[in-house]
């Protein structure tokens, strides 16, 4: 097996796996709700999230990136850093919230 090969056979499983994760959203749901029900201290420091990535399809990158973008309150989130952990692709992505 080339190694052309073998990173569009990892990419297309992450894929699949990417688009099971969606049926499984109402578990996401639930816990979301029952994170609601919580109580939080009214001051929280501002973070950043760290997403490491190694031959990732850019659409999951993106899909993660706005799926934390939207889901953190805009005063918590300092910013996002994708790192490429050495994929074919080469890249290295910083998204500033």
């Amino acid at each position: 097996m080339s190694r052309q090969t073998g990173r569009w056979r990892t990419t297309g499983t992450q894929s699949e796996e990417s688009k099971l994760s969606k049926k499984n959203f109402f578990i996401f749901l639930l816990l979301f709700l029952r994170c609601l029900s919580l109580s939080y201290p009214l001051r929280l420091p501002r973070m950043s999230v760290v997403v490491v990535f190694h031959n990732e399809p850019v659409s999951t990158l993106l899909r993660t990136a706005a799926s934390v973008a939207r889901r953190t309150p805009g005063e918590l989130l300092r910013e996002i850093i994708m790192v490429d952990d050495d994929s074919d692709l080469g890249e290295c992505l910083k998204i500033r919230g």
